[in-house]
């Protein structure tokens, strides 16, 4: 079965994980397609695997555009609250 895997870098283990929960319910993936969000540290790894290439490639593609918007939102409103220094 075809599969595709892409690991993406973060900043840190909290921005990861804020990408993983952000990805979970909004890539809702159509027909018989599995997919797997994982945080390994500063790293999350996306897995996908359909019997359908063609279904992977357009669902590898939809996936890239939620994680762009993911990663443009991270940039635009900066590191986690969590990071932040508290009484700075």
């Amino acid at each position: 079965m075809p599969t595709s895997s892409l690991t993406v870098a973060f900043s840190s283990h909290a921005e990861a994980d804020i990408a993983r929960h952000f990805l979970t319910p909004r890539t809702q993936l159509r027909g018989p397609i599995q997919k797997e969000l994982d945080v390994n540290g500063r790293m999350l790894v996306l897995r996908l695997t359909a019997e359908d290439p063609g279904l992977l490639q357009s669902s590898i593609v939809f996936c890239l555009e939620q994680l762009s918007l993911v990663m443009r939102s991270l940039q635009h409103f900066g590191a986690p609250l969590s990071q932040h220094r508290r009484g700075v």
